[in-house]
């Protein structure tokens, strides 16, 4: 979601020489993980003091972000993560955060997961914001703000990951709700008729909306994890799931939604 912001992921201009060098430390081991979509360095920085593994590489491909991240100190290249090519198993992880949403649709989510699943020893890292809800909330008047975001043509659902998933021959993905939404009175709350792109309640900009206290969970976004070392020791993979518990919203194992 990235705050309405766009990262891309697909662009055919990449800078070959660029990517050469990236590839080179990857093969000499330089990072612990790549992030997908890095946009200007967020994520990277975010999975290093999540997971306490680091250095992080980023990847995108709008050149404006890359040259913030890198301003800021993040190793990041410009590439096409449809097509690029990377060493086999070159890190213990991959992450996209607040990304694949952005993508046209979710033929090209299969294309970069496809093309980029061999380059992780032990896990995929995914935090993609929740689109569960649309029609519960819709028959209540109102929608989260993020639901009708021109930025967000690939609205995946649960379900969605994991048919893609069992497509790609993935193990069952451990996902969690993160930021429970209890009310209407939620500022990612707004009135069904509220205008597109809107990024929260504006009592002066949208009409009024109903007071309702839900009566299911509803979760801002979920973290997903997909556990690439099967032989990794469970007290191992404990420990990295238990990263995103830490955080200071909420967090629920969910079962029942589609998910193995």
């Amino acid at each position: 979601m990235k705050n309405g912001a766009e990262t891309t992921l697909t662009d055919s201009s990449s800078s070959k020489g660029n990517l050469d060098e990236a590839r080179d430390r990857l093969i000499a081991g330089e990072f612990a993980f790549i992030d997908g979509g890095c946009g200007i360095g967020g994520s990277i920085a975010y999975c290093e003091k999540t997971f306490g593994r680091g250095p992080g590489i980023g990847f995108d491909s709008s050149p404006g972000k890359i040259e913030r991240a890198r301003a800021d100190g993040h190793p990041a290249y410009r590439a096409d993560l449809t097509s690029i090519e990377l060493p086999e198993r070159c890190v213990s992880f991959l992450s996209f955060l607040d990304v694949l949403e952005h993508l046209p649709d979710i033929e090209v989510t299969r294309s970069i997961l496809a093309n980029m699943e061999h380059v992780a020893r032990d896990f995929i890292f995914i935090r993609h914001p929740s689109f569960e809800d649309i029609d519960y909330l819709k028959a209540l008047g109102l929608k989260l703000t993020w639901t009708d975001w021109h930025g967000h043509p690939n609205m995946m659902s649960l379900a969605d990951f994991d048919a893609l998933f069992r497509e790609l021959g993935w193990s069952a993905p451990s996902v969690f709700g993160q930021k429970p939404i209890l009310d209407s009175t939620h500022p990612a709350i707004v009135p069904i008729d509220a205008p597109r792109d809107s990024k929260e309640y504006d009592r002066d900009r949208h009409s009024d909306k109903p007071y309702h206290r839900f009566e299911r969970r509803i979760h801002s976004q979920f973290d997903i994890f997909v556990r690439i070392n099967q032989e990794m020791p469970d007290s191992e993979w404990e420990k990295i799931v238990h990263g995103v518990r830490k955080r200071r919203h909420r967090t629920i194992p969910l079962t029942g939604l589609g998910i193995r």
